[in-house]
């Protein structure tokens, strides 16, 4: 029994070790590398330099037999090749090239330089596996897939390097006007025609200094702020733009980059008599962020938090206020609120905003009131329900409000306009339901008083869309908006269209409407959708709405500075057909149905323009348009009466083709008197508004000096 148990464990011994030996041998025949093909094309010479045949220096295994193998370690290698521009295809002279021993590129590396043909070439190479790849010159980084070579049972092999120029960006940046490095700047470069090809900078050194952590590519690079200096607040709505570079056509390695300190903008709030509003709260908006009005009423809430971001501060007990931290290379918008005042914004300020600018002063208009009470159908007080309003007249909405143990309410600061007035009570599992609603108007600095009683009829509208075959419309397919307006209007009021989403199964629900007849549209978020109405009387069910659009046309709006031809980012777009308008933006794809459209533009610091484009023929195709803006102007003019008396408060604004800018709205002072920005230098018009966005006077925009002639009796406090 001893016996065979020896026996047994010499065998798995044995075993163990072919197994490893086997192993070993496949390990280093089968690397799969690049190999040579020298070593397999003919006879292999052993040391003292006569060749054997390949019979008889293979064994029956398929191996080198020993003498051959200890003949083959001993020849010298030789590894040679081509360096060749990835795109051209041509050979690159100049270019590092290094080889090492794979896994060990640190103790054990030879370089080489291409030729002017482009080749390089290693020579006296003992058997291994290398690792062949390209090295930087100086400011210059050849970029390439390194290459795994293995010379072993080869005597020569032949790889080609595939490279792609790259440029190193680094400079340094220092106060603008000055010599003083800024230290501590987070800094990365983006590629204009792919933002995702971003490269970091790092911080800057005490000197000031930067540079990339790899190569950039040739094209036009921004290079940006990625955030605040270390200890200190800025403004950080976006990553701020330092420079704008091309990356091959120039030297890009001693950059020179100013960097403006964050400014201060101090100012004013008054009232409309002169007296100052304590406690107003004023803020600093970047003007693409400040012009941004989501039309859809759905959206409300969203602008409202848009709003509230920024550098904000209030005004002390003489209506005095400073703005810190204010970035110096982009438009402002400061936007007041004051609690009995109309939400207000200025026109875009342009910067810089250095300590002895002077001071910015803001007129704020009293606003109106709306007083009431909620009562149920029993006619008792309904506690904690929540009142809100919708307008298609003014930008700021007030703060919704709660219901007291009376059941009373009151919203304030109210801009002059039409209002539609909601009241909600909770319902488990859902947003709300619409107990009550009422249509009222506002006049300047008045209130009104209202009464929301649930028992009044309430009536819905529901229904679903269908295509063409009758199949619901998938959310994937279309995102679909059905628009409602009422065909009885009260006394007094006029037609403001509304709209609700259709849901995911196709369908919608319309509620809180008084009872009547109403004409509903069915439209997506493209301009130019075929718009047939339907006349329905509320309350209905089961309304069927079929839709049926073609393919799209996509405009893209680029802007460019006619003076200087460089792009201008930034700016939003306002499509028009008929009387329904689409917001979209500058350097943003929209969606739009064939057809013919104005197309009005609004970028911050230049005057508006507006183009008339004809997409018909550009179904499911790209449709560009450029557009270069002019330097505008300013005018100064006076609002009067009929007797030629001043009046205030009056909005004024600039208007093209019966279109006005709300980019562009000032109002008049105590002395009638208003000062405009950004005025076309050709063409366009000056309007006066009502509360209610009526157009009251117009007049051609020529000279530097305009009259408006209201009818008497307007103010718009």
């Amino acid at each position: 029994m001893k016996r065979f148990g020896l026996i047994l464990i010499i065998v798995v011994l044995a075993i163990t070790a072919g197994i490893g030996i086997w192993t070993l041998t496949r390990d280093l025949d089968d690397t799969p590398v690049v190999h040579g093909n020298t070593a397999r094309s003919g006879p292999i010479e052993d040391a003292g330099g006569a060749p054997e045949s390949n019979a008889s220096s293979i064994s029956e295994s398929g191996s080198l037999n020993e003498p051959v193998r200890r003949a083959a370690e001993s020849v010298d290698r030789v590894l040679t090749g081509r360096v060749i521009d990835r795109e051209s295809g041509e050979p690159m002279a100049g270019v590092p090239v290094r080889l090492s021993v794979n896994n060990d590129a640190v103790n054990h590396p030879r370089d080489a330089v291409s030729e002017s043909d482009g080749s390089y070439r290693f020579e006296d190479l003992p058997p291994a596996r290398y690792r062949l790849d390209t090295l930087p010159l100086g400011d210059v980084e050849f970029a390439c897939e390194p290459a795994g070579v293995e010379l072993i049972d080869e005597v020569a092999c032949e790889v080609d390097l595939r490279v792609e120029q790259r440029w190193f960006l680094a400079g340094a940046v220092i106060e603008e006007g000055g010599s003083r490095p800024v230290a501590g700047l987070q800094l990365h470069a983006e590629r204009d025609d792919d933002k995702r090809a971003c490269v970091g900078l790092g911080p800057t050194d005490q000197e000031g200094r930067f540079r990339s952590a790899r190569g950039c590519a040739a094209g036009w690079w921004t290079i940006r702020q990625s955030s605040g200096l270390m200890g200190l607040q800025h403004f950080t709505q976006r990553s701020r733009e330092l420079a704008h570079i091309h990356v091959g056509s120039g030297d890009v390695a001693h950059l020179r980059i100013e960097f403006a300190w964050s400014g201060v903008l101090r100012g004013r709030v008054l009232d409309f008599d002169g007296l100052p509003v304590e406690g107003a709260t004023v803020r600093a908006l970047g003007a693409d962020a400040a012009g941004l009005r989501e039309p859809q009423l759905r959206y409300w809430w969203l602008y409202r938090r848009t709003a509230t971001t920024g550098v904000v501060t209030r005004t002390d007990g003489n209506g005095r206020f400073a703005l810190r931290h204010l970035p110096n290379d982009r438009d402002l918008v400061v936007v007041t609120a004051a609690e009995g005042f109309v939400t207000t914004p200025t026109a875009p300020l342009t910067p810089p905003f250095p300590w002895d600018r002077p001071e910015v002063e803001i007129r704020l208009p009293r606003g109106g009131q709306i007083i009431g009470r909620v009562l149920d159908d029993a006619g008792n007080p309904l506690i904690q329900a929540t009142v809100f309003t919708t307008s298609n007249d003014v930008d700021y909405q007030p703060d919704p409000c709660g219901t007291d143990e009376s059941g009373a309410f009151t919203l304030e600061g109210l801009a002059p306009g039409q209002y539609q007035v909601f009241a909600q009570v909770e319902v488990p599992g859902a947003l709300g339901r619409t107990i009550a609603s009422q249509s009222v108007i506002v006049e300047p600095g008045q209130a009104v008083e209202i009464l929301l009683r649930a028992g009044a009829e309430l009536a819905a509208i529901v229904g679903r869309v269908h295509d063409q075959n009758d199949r619901p419309i998938a959310p994937e397919r279309e995102s679909l908006w059905v628009r409602y307006e009422t065909l009885e209007p009260p006394p007094g009021s006029r037609v403001s269209p509304r709209e609700v989403a259709v849901a995911e199964d196709g369908r919608f629900e319309i509620n809180g409407l008084v009872p009547g007849p109403y004409r509903l549209f069915l439209l997506s978020r493209m301009a130019g959708d075929p718009l047939v109405p339907v006349i329905v009387e509320a309350p209905a069910e089961d309304v069927v709405l079929t839709w049926s659009a073609p393919p799209p046309a996509v405009l893209m709006v680029s802007v460019t500075d006619a003076r200087t031809a460089e792009p201008i980012r930034g700016g939003s777009l306002s499509i028009l057909w008929g009387d329904i308008s689409l917001t979209a933006y500058v350097g943003l794809p929209a969606a739009v149905r064939t057809g013919e459209y104005d197309v009005f533009v609004s970028v911050p610091g230049y005057p508006p323009e507006m183009r008339h484009v004809d997409l018909r023929g550009y179904a499911g195709q790209m449709y560009p348009l450029e557009i270069q803006l002019q330097e505008g102007r300013s005018i100064t003019g006076i609002v009067v009466d009929g007797e030629g008396l001043p009046v205030k408060g009056i909005a004024v604004a600039v208007m093209l083709k019966q279109h006005w800018f709300s980019s562009t709205l000032v109002y008049s002072g105590n002395d009638g008197r208003f000062k405009i920005d950004f005025v076309p230098r050709v063409g366009g018009k000056l309007c006066a508004l009502s509360a209610q966005r009526r157009n009251l006077a117009e007049v051609d925009i020529s000279g530097d000096e305009v009259i408006l002639i209201v009818p008497s009796g307007s103010d718009g406090q």
